[in-house]
């Protein structure tokens, strides 16, 4: 049904509602009323619940280059962000922070040559959750992937760590990337 529609049916139940609460007989509560108030409800309270972010490493106006190596896992902030719905994701610190409780889906990406090892890891809080590597190999790129799916409470953070030692390779192409999305909301 169209938005007025609920509306005019949910202020005729408010009135209904309202009118046996007060100690008038003659109106009872109709369970249809009851179906529009919670579904309007519903509607509301999951409307506002989008949340959605894609990045990228290198920065429009970033060199090219290698990122790498640390001498313990480093949190990659992913500068370019193409979108940030909710703000969950900082680009300032690269950690993505649950403003919503819910089912969330990680997806990452990393790009690296031939001469180092690529590894990185995605944690939820402090805890190592999936990893992407690729050891050096014969060809002149390497590239992994992994993504995850997890239950966050506001909050909860999310991040990608280069693991100590090693390399990946940031350039305008946007082979690192870093998303995520609320799947539905707990």
């Amino acid at each position: 049904e169209s938005p007025t529609i609920l509306l005019d049916n949910l202020s005729s139940c408010t009135n209904i509602v309202h009118e046996k609460t007060s100690g008038n007989a003659e109106h009872s509560i109709d369970s249809s009323c009851c179906n529009y108030y919670n579904f309007l409800l519903f509607f509301l309270s999951t409307a506002s619940q989008n949340v959605a972010f894609s990045t990228t490493l290198c920065g429009s106006s970033d060199p090219w280059g290698a990122v790498g190596p640390f001498p313990s896992d480093h949190t990659l902030v992913y500068k370019r962000v193409f979108m940030n719905i909710g703000q969950g994701y900082d680009p300032a610190t690269g950690i993505f922070k649950a403003p919503v409780s819910g089912v969330y889906s990680f997806n990452f990406h990393i790009y690296g040559y031939s001469t180092t090892a690529a590894g990185v890891s995605l944690f939820k809080n402090d805890e190592r959750i999936a990893t992407a590597y690729d050891h050096p190999s014969k060809d002149s790129t390497d590239t992994a992937s992994n993504s995850a799916l997890l239950q966050l409470g506001v909050g909860d953070t999310v991040s990608i760590r280069l693991w100590a030692d090693h390399v990946i390779y940031k350039s305008t192409n946007n082979h690192n990337t870093f998303s995520g999305f609320l799947v539905f909301p707990v």
